[in-house]
């Protein structure tokens, strides 16, 4: 199974739990409006 996190955060709370949460998973958080936030997701999907 292929774990991804993404998140979108306007003040940064959201942020800290997405970070958490892919720590936990072993995996990296990704904001959707970054720039290479296409590229994350294909790998992904």
């Amino acid at each position: 199974m292929k774990t991804a996190v993404r998140y979108y955060s306007r003040s940064g709370n959201t942020k800290a739990v997405a970070e958490a949460i892919a720590q936990a998973a072993g995996v990296k958080a990704v904001p959707v409006d970054s720039p290479d936030a296409a590229a994350f997701a294909e790998k992904y999907l």
